[in-house]
């Protein structure tokens, strides 16, 4: 009870973190508080025609919309969809790993929180994924499923989590491996290809403006130590996955999201705006992580002295992207 309570704390705390902060912090918060009054002027009748012309998801203004009914303060109908992250976030650790304050350090310190400052409405959609990814560990495919729409209502990019519907079936699970890593090698190559691909593909051209945007977009690329992290945590998962597997039943669907992170991020070399995309797969890293330490043959000792590596890594990595980085133009913490 004293974890949760704490667990509860910690959460509370970063919710308050992004509620509070200054309107000059961050990429697209002064676009979604713009969305949160242009909703409360328009009737109810309209928000389709307004989520078209903004391109911008139908449901995500649709409850905002309703949010307008108990409060005009655009900070206050914001609030609502980080409180919305932040209890998925949290019922995604205390089911998902028994590790709370690790999993809540992980997505601190690997720049998730800072990111979802920003792409409020896709962490929304990931931490609704997070909550996903246990139904799909207890068996049932079909609550997913549900976890997966919604998150699609709220960001269309969601979607991707179908993918992981193919876990259901027995002979990807058993060759699981094989096929992370063919994924894996496949995303080196769009890496390298993607424009000319989706080109071969028609897309350049077509009515997709997100696919055109991804092409005509150009930013700097994701080459840098978070991919070697990711490249680092597949690699393990990889090697040790037969140890894994025997001491965690969930072992399949932990190395397939990494692979899904590595292999985005791998594609999000050329193209940084699929960046945006990997946190769908690397959200689950927050309670794989421990989960994995945990399934080690080692000592209570031995396994105390990793969890200190990792903790003390993963506190050089934040502080080498806190002095080399803006942390996706969301620091310093101002506050209004």
């Amino acid at each position: 009870m004293l974890n949760i309570s704490m667990m509860f704390l910690l959460s509370t705390s970063l919710f308050f973190i992004a509620f509070l902060r200054a309107d000059a912090v961050g990429t697209d918060y002064s676009h979604y508080l713009y969305f949160m009054n242009v909703v409360q002027s328009y009737r109810w009748s309209d928000i389709y025609s307004v989520a078209q012309g903004a391109h911008i998801d139908y449901f995500f203004l649709l409850v905002s919309k309703f949010t307008s009914i108990f409060t005009n303060d655009r900070y206050i109908m914001m609030g609502f969809w980080y409180l919305t992250l932040f209890v998925c976030l949290f019922f995604f650790c205390i089911r998902g790993c028994n590790r709370y304050y690790i999993s809540l350090y992980i997505f601190f310190t690997l720049g998730l929180f800072n990111q979802s400052l920003n792409i409020t409405r896709q962490y929304v959609a990931a931490a609704i994924l997070g909550i996903g990814l246990i139904y799909i560990l207890n068996q049932n495919i079909k609550k997913y499923i549900v976890t997966l729409i919604l998150a699609t209502l709220i960001h269309a990019s969601a979607i991707l989590g179908g993918l992981l519907i193919f876990l259901k079936f027995d002979k990807i699970k058993k060759n699981i491996r094989i096929i992370t890593l063919i994924g894996v090698l496949l995303s080196l190559y769009l890496a390298y290809s993607f424009s000319a691909v989706f080109s071969a593909l028609g897309l350049e051209t077509g009515d997709v403006s997100y696919a055109k945007y991804i092409i005509n977009e150009r930013y700097e690329g994701g080459v840098g130590l978070g991919l070697f992290i990711n490249l680092f945590i597949y690699i393990v998962y990889f090697v040790f996955y037969k140890r894994f597997s025997r001491y965690d039943s969930g072992a399949y669907i932990w190395l397939t999201c990494a692979s899904l992170t590595l292999a985005l991020n791998f594609i999000s070399i050329n193209t940084f705006i699929i960046a945006r995309i990997l946190i769908y797969f690397k959200i689950a890293m927050i309670v794989s992580v421990p989960r994995f330490i945990d399934c080690l043959q080692c000592s209570d000792n031995v396994r105390k002295i990793i969890y200190g590596m990792l903790i003390v890594m993963l506190g050089i990595y934040y502080i080498y992207t806190l002095n080399n980085t803006s942390l996706y133009d969301t620091i310093p913490y101002l506050f209004r």
